[in-house]
């Protein structure tokens, strides 16, 4: 996933307001006393939120499947002079050298994975590789959203230099949504076509609440989209936020 659509993957997403993100997590670091010196982004995409994290003052590890993708998170952070270390791994099978802080997970990358066996292997890695008290963040994109916003509807961005259209398709058997994506980007006079197909799976609520407690954590909250407010039957995305057990951090 993400391969051919990565060099216009910003351009596609820049009505995301990283900056939105980045100052919700940093409410959720302080509403539950976490004050991580290091923490490790899964499913980095390009980099966008580790940057302004890293301006922050909060040292960050990266993570992502997509070579394509780190590439331009690379290119990104240097451009911007920070220093972020960027490595190409998946999130279930990801190993570190030491713990970190705090991990987060974030833009429905949770929905990505295929089922809870996938949900089970992140847990148990982000179980082991969080420090006593740290704290896991993730978000999914709610079964309401994937079965009648995304639905079986086409969308599409259609710019001076690469036109992009993904059609939707929600399949309520296997509780998925299978996005098939094509770009046709401009080079000189001809256009270059790239083709992805990205699947989301509806994870059911409470399912997941019980495989973070399985792996030992201790959920904080599930709160509606970048408030505190309890999730509801029309919430689109839903935060997760975990704690490993132990002293929380200084």
């Amino acid at each position: 996933m993400y391969t051919g659509i990565a060099r216009v993957y910003d351009r596609l997403n820049e009505d995301v307001d990283y900056e939105k993100w980045a100052d919700y997590v940093t409410r959720l670091f302080n509403k539950y006393g976490c004050k991580p010196d290091l923490v490790l982004e899964l499913a980095c995409g390009t980099g966008s939120f580790a940057i302004i994290m890293s301006k922050k003052g909060y040292e960050m590890i990266c993570v992502d499947i997509s070579e394509e993708m780190l590439t331009e998170a690379g290119q990104k952070a240097e451009a911007a002079g920070q220093n972020i270390l960027f490595l190409r791994q998946d999130m279930t099978s990801f190993e570190l050298y030491g713990t970190v802080g705090a991990i987060v997970c974030l833009l429905d990358s949770v929905n990505h994975l295929q089922d809870m066996e996938d949900v089970k292997k992140m847990l148990r890695l982000c179980y082991n590789y969080l420090d006593p008290g740290g704290l896991l963040i993730f978000d999914v994109n709610t079964l309401h959203k994937l079965e009648n916003i995304y639905g079986d509807n086409v969308f599409y961005v259609d710019e001076e230099d690469f036109t992009c259209i993904w059609q939707c398709e929600y399949d309520p058997n296997e509780r998925r949504s299978f996005i098939d994506i094509v770009l046709f980007q401009k080079l000189n006079d001809l256009y270059q076509k790239f083709e992805d197909t990205i699947i989301e799976t509806a994870f059911d609520l409470e399912d997941l609440k019980e495989a973070c407690t399985k792996a030992g954590f201790v959920c904080e909250g599930m709160f509606d989209e970048f408030t505190f407010n309890p999730y509801t039957e029309n919430s689109e995305r839903v935060f997760y936020i975990v704690r490993k057990s132990g002293e929380k951090n200084k």
